[in-house]
């Protein structure tokens, strides 16, 4: 059972988990009737959790409770998810001991259990400001980027060549300022804000990762890297769109060619 909850007030799943931080992998907790062990700690987006056994202690054998659980906690949403695993309709033979049972049960599907665990796609991540990109591009919402986008102003060049700045138009003479959006793929090239009505938008499946921009991340004038970079899937699955972000607007975009997309450790402070 999975389950999912925006802005949760619960204060049980905050006690839960406060508990088992206070814990180290293996140790457990226990009264009267219940058994909590920790497993062990993990992450999943902006989420951190931890993975546990719930069962009943020693004095509270009186009936067959076991199970897996994981529950992650966003801090600066306050969502929580909650995923859980236990066995059914389980027949205890005669003399057999039914903890075991069910515990060799659950040791059986563990890989089953965290394939699924890990295999689960958060859209948001608590952060108001790229939680709106993040929801425009997977909806396909081309007048929603396009009003989260912010154009530099910048001196084009008659310059041949690729890289550097924008190419000047017939008619423009050279370092005439013109407002573009980067976009950084195998050449480099721009977005002019006058040719934004004809932009296709992106075509993108799925979010890969959302990370802080390290310093050492490539930028400059023409290319400047953003606070945060969102990275997407290709809906072709072959290629993929890192989006540089800055204050809540989108910056430059960078097109990759690589898939899985390839994050450089050197641009990444953290995820």
């Amino acid at each position: 059972m999975i389950q999912y909850s925006k802005n949760d007030q619960n204060q049980v799943w905050k006690d839960t988990y406060q508990t088992l931080v206070n814990l180290k992998d293996g140790e457990s907790v226990s009264d009267a009737r219940s058994l909590t062990i920790r497993v062990r700690q993990l992450s999943l987006g902006g989420f951190d959790g931890i993975e546990y056994i719930s069962t009943l202690s020693e004095t509270a054998q009186i009936e067959a409770v076991y199970a897996r659980q994981v529950i992650l906690i966003n801090a600066q949403s306050n969502d929580v998810i909650t995923v859980m695993g236990q066995p059914i309709n389980v027949e205890i033979n005669d003399g057999a001991n039914w903890h075991e049972v069910y515990k060799a049960i659950d040791e059986a599907n563990l890989s089953v259990f965290r394939e699924m665990v890990e295999s689960i796609t958060v859209n948001s991540i608590g952060v108001l400001e790229l939680d709106k990109i993040i929801d425009a591009a997977l909806r396909g919402d081309k007048d929603g980027l396009k009003s989260l986008m912010k154009f530099n102003q910048v001196k084009c060049t008659v310059a041949e060549g690729l890289g550097g700045p924008p190419k000047c138009l017939a008619g423009e003479q050279d370092g005439t300022v013109v407002e573009a959006l980067p976009i950084l793929d195998s050449e480099g090239h721009f977005l002019r804000k006058a040719d934004l009505e004809s932009w296709s938008g992106l075509d993108v499946s799925a979010l890969f990762a959302v990370y802080e921009v390290s310093e050492s991340a490539y930028s400059d004038e023409n290319y400047p890297a953003g606070q945060y970079a969102i990275v997407f899937v290709g809906a072709d699955q072959v290629t993929s769109w890192t989006l540089q972000v800055d204050q809540g607007t989108i910056i430059r975009m960078d097109h990759g060619f690589e898939f899985p997309p390839s994050i450089p450790d050197g641009n990444v402070l953290h995820f």
